[in-house]
This record gives structure tokens, sequence and C-alpha cells, in this order.
């Protein structure tokens, strides 16, 4: 009786310690930008497949034009496809700088959202996004309805891709830049 009871406090305390742990939730203190940037992808990805296109493969020097434009975006707190540096002044420049100079062809998209407060969006109704899949959805949504970032992600010319995320806690906003480019 004592092993039984036993075995079903364990399985109990392994549900509870599970939801307590639920990864789609997002967790400020321990963001995940990898579920993130993957998430994005997915969902860009699957757009393209609906338009008969070809999906956008990872690119890492395309993932550090991404990461340089999103970490000046948050540390300006604006959104901008721009930066006072030369060097990095705008995607083709930040995509040269890290030896992307094979690429034929580059674009990109910025956007920025909140996350675990009401949001009214463009529809008119409020939304509250507190899962990954849920803020992947609201920036990629959010592209998507904007006719010069639709025509990137949907452009056939595109088949690689950068995306980095850089979130302010305080504010719970985060910032996205993805980086598209032609091999």
């Amino acid at each position: 009786m004592k092993k039984l009871f036993f075995i079903v406090l364990l399985i109990a305390s392994s549900i509870s310690i599970h939801a307590q742990n639920d990864p789609e939730k997002i967790d400020e203190g321990n963001f995940n930008y990898q579920l993130m940037n993957r998430l994005i992808l997915e969902k860009i990805n699957a757009k393209r497949e609906k338009l008969h296109l070809p999906i956008l493969g990872p690119d890492s020097i395309l993932y550090l034009a991404a990461k340089n434009q999103v970490d000046y975006e948050i540390k300006q707190d604006k959104l901008t496809h721009f930066q006072r540096k030369n060097k990095m002044g705008d995607p083709v420049k930040r995509v040269q700088y890290y030896h992307g100079d094979y690429f034929t062809a580059i674009a990109e998209n910025t956007a920025m959202e909140f996350w675990g407060k009401p949001v009214m969006e463009k529809d008119k109704k409020l939304y509250t996004y507190t899962t990954y899949e849920q803020l992947a959805e609201a920036l990629v949504n959010g592209w998507i309805h904007s006719p010069p970032h639709y025509q990137n992600l949907s452009n056939k010319v595109y088949n690689s891709s950068g995306i980095a995320v850089a979130i302010d806690i305080e504010q719970k906003k985060i910032f996205a830049v993805q980086v598209f480019g032609r091999k």
C-alpha cells in the first residue's frame, strides 16, 4: 500500500512539475530565443509553401546580420532598417560586413510586439500573447498584412533566411528581424 501511494505521489509530482515548466509559455526569466526563431521561420515557410514557393533555409551569415540589427533596435527602442554606423548602415552593408558578398539579393523585415499584456491589433480586437506560438504568429501576421514586408516573405527570389529576436523584459516587448538572401 505504501509503495502504491509513493508511485501515485511520484506521478502527481512529475505532472505538477511538467505543468509549471510548460515550454510553450513565455518565461521572461529564461526566454527561449531558439524556439522563437524556429517558430517564426516555420510560420514563414508554411506561408511560402501555401504560395507554392520554396522554403527558406537558415543561414548563419544572415542570422548575424539580423542579430546585429535586432540588437541595435532594442538598444534604440525603435524599429528601423538603418543604423548610424556607416559600415552597418543598411541590410546589404550588414550582410557584407559578415562576409556575405556572395548573396545576389537581400531584403529585411523587422517587427515589434508585446506579450503578457493586452494589445489592440489592426482588427481592433484585444489580444494577450502568453505563448511562443502566439507571439510568433502575431509577428508573422504583422508581416503578412504589411505590403512591403509581405513582398519580401513571398518573393520567390529568396532561398535563405536569418532570424533574430531581442526582448525588453520590463516593457514585455519583443523585436524581431528577418534577413532574406539569395545565394
